[in-house]
């Protein structure tokens, strides 16, 4: 896992677009998903309910089908667990946003 993070306007997300640009190819899937920030602060009942959420837009876009449903969070592990993959989360400002994505479940 590498973290870029500073303020803003100063070139994180570049950089990181650049970076998926040059190593996308070398995995068997891939996703840069954007604005983390805005899609976490919908209003959740509980943690869960948003990790949830975010793992459901995770898997949406790294399948290309739209509005993809899961039942748990073990779902995207065990989809994933022998693909190579490569994932760009920009706009992570909630330690909870990157639970979601990277922590075991």
């Amino acid at each position: 896992m590498i973290g870029i993070w500073g303020p803003s306007g100063i070139g994180k997300t570049t950089i990181a677009r650049v970076a998926y640009s040059k190593f996308s190819n070398n995995f068997q899937l891939s996703v840069f998903m954007e604005s983390l920030e805005v899609n976490y602060t919908r209003p959740f009942s509980d943690d869960y309910s948003a990790k949830l959420h975010l793992q459901q837009q995770f898997m949406s876009q790294i399948t290309n089908q739209n509005d993809m449903k899961i039942s748990h969070l073990g779902v995207v592990k065990d989809r994933l667990k022998d693909k190579k993959v490569l994932v760009v989360l920009d706009g992570v400002d909630q330690s909870m946003q990157l639970d979601a994505m990277a922590k075991e479940t």
